[in-house]
């Protein structure tokens, strides 16, 4: 498909069909969730059915955002934002809580364009970035009850679910050894799973129907399979630690006969899963290439630290680290003396082709500088605090609940970012635009009891109005 029928085909879809059919369906709720449904599934297909790329510039590029990519993603937020009509009091904001924060991190790094080597390939990083901020709007704006929560945990079960039976397929029907599913790594697909996965964790832990709980108890096994068969070693270690974080949480936050049940049950399906495949486990924690993967991420990171030194305040140009570590230019030396104290003969007619930073913050620092870094870490942890806040401000409910399962999954994906770039890659993005939505949905409902509560507070303060008799 040339450029031009794909843009022939985008713009209209884009900014015609798509609101169109929003608006279209403004007084139909269930077609609503619906669309909500096919936004988180179509993050677990492959990339290759729900997206386009108008100005892919090569195959042979390195970079985290190769084109101008345009997904289904894009289209589902654009439908739901248009049918989000309602009450401000039920709807909540046009721009939710944090969302000018992210479009603050998009502005910040969009200043290295001004020194990038390819404005271009910075460009096409700008719009992927702020793009985003459509499925932050959607998903808030469809988070408009407890309902509406209840409803993604239900969907993400299903999508776990569907997930764990591409990942058996692929181990015991194609024989591979590190499942990746229908994601571009294993990693992605970890930590993509784990992300959904330990809310349902925490919410089948809370008072909910049984059917309810036993759909989510099923969906968080089903992501386990999916950890398990991707044999990624970061990611079966931050899911155990979520798992564990998760756990402890819950019964700090509520102390009963359900969450002891639901605990051990799991802990002993789960000592079974780990006993079936301990053998393969630990040959993965023993495999010769680890050695060789840990020092190129170590090189990697002291060729982001080169860069960082040399443009310091707003980096090389985002999205142009695969470019600045490939001649002519010398950031990429470090990978030449490696090759050489292994043995490795330099063959000067050989292209090379070194990949891209495998941990997002050196990535980010060295393509964004200190200033789109510092930028990107105020929406981190401001959203981090509101998290963590919602834990105490709603305990004992299943906002709490809720609040407990995205703090485990979100923190341990912030934790896994400083090795894997996963949180580039758009489905990883939307999925966890959607998890954020929930986290300023529920900040935006703690600041309506907070001033609901000081407007009857400052109602009862009032002086009840005399009347006066005339004799």
């Amino acid at each position: 498909m040339s450029e031009l029928i794909k843009l022939a085909v985008l713009i209209p879809l884009y900014f015609v069909v798509a609101p169109l059919i929003g608006m279209a369906i403004r007084s139909f709720r269930n077609i609503q969730k619906g669309v909500f449904f096919l936004l988180l599934f179509v993050t677990a297909l492959s990339y290759r059915w729900i997206s386009t790329s108008p100005g892919f510039p090569s195959e042979f590029y390195r970079g985290h955002t190769r084109g101008y990519e345009c997904t289904l993603m894009d289209v589902f937020a654009i439908i739901l934002i248009f049918s989000g009509r309602g009450t401000a009091k039920e709807r909540g904001a046009w721009m939710p809580p944090g969302a000018w924060l992210w479009l603050l991190y998009c502005a910040a790094s969009a200043l290295s364009i001004v020194g990038s080597v390819d404005p271009n390939f910075t460009m096409m990083a700008i719009v992927k970035f702020t793009k985003l901020i459509l499925v932050y709007i959607a998903a808030f704006h469809f988070f408009r009850k407890d309902d509406d929560i209840r409803f993604f945990l239900s969907s993400a079960s299903v999508v776990l679910i569907f997930q764990s039976g591409v990942c058996l397929y692929s181990k015991y029907i194609e024989h591979v050894y590190q499942v990746k599913g229908w994601f571009e790594h294993q990693n992605a697909m970890v930590m993509y799973t784990y992300m959904l996965g330990l809310p349902l964790l925490a919410a089948s832990m809370g008072e909910e129907k049984r059917m309810q709980t036993f759909l989510w108890v099923v969906g968080f096994i089903a992501g386990g399979v999916c950890v398990e068969s991707s044999l990624s070693r970061g990611g079966m270690i931050f899911f155990a630690l979520g798992v564990v974080l998760t756990v402890f949480l819950s019964l700090c936050d509520r102390l009963t006969l359900k969450r002891v049940l639901t605990v051990s049950t799991l802990g002993i399906l789960g000592a079974i899963g780990i006993l079936v495949a301990s053998k393969t486990i630990i040959k993965r924690f023993n495999d010769p290439f680890n050695r060789a993967s840990e020092e190129t991420r170590v090189i990697l990171n002291k060729c982001s630290r080169q860069m960082l030194a040399d443009h310091p305040v707003v980096g090389t140009g985002w999205n142009t680290y695969g470019v600045m570590i490939n001649p002519p230019y010398t950031y990429g030396n470090a990978f030449y003396d490696w090759d050489i104290s292994r043995g490795f003969s330099i063959n000067p007619k050989v292209k090379p082709n070194n990949p891209i930073s495998e941990s997002w913050y050196y990535l980010m620092l060295a393509e964004t500088g200190f200033v789109g870094t510092a930028a990107c870490f105020v929406f981190f942890l401001t959203t981090v605090f509101w998290n963590a806040r919602a834990i105490f401000y709603h305990r004992k409910t299943f906002r709490g609940v809720m609040a407990i399962g995205l703090f485990a999954g979100l923190g341990m994906n912030y934790l896994q970012s400083n090795y894997e770039r996963v949180l580039t890659q758009p489905k990883n993005m939307a999925a966890w635009m959607i998890c954020l939505a929930i986290v300023a949905r529920l900040e935006w409902w703690r600041r309506q009891e907070r001033l609901g509560l000081k407007i009857k507070q400052q109602g009862a303060e009032e002086p009840l109005p005399t009347i006066q008799i005339k004799a």
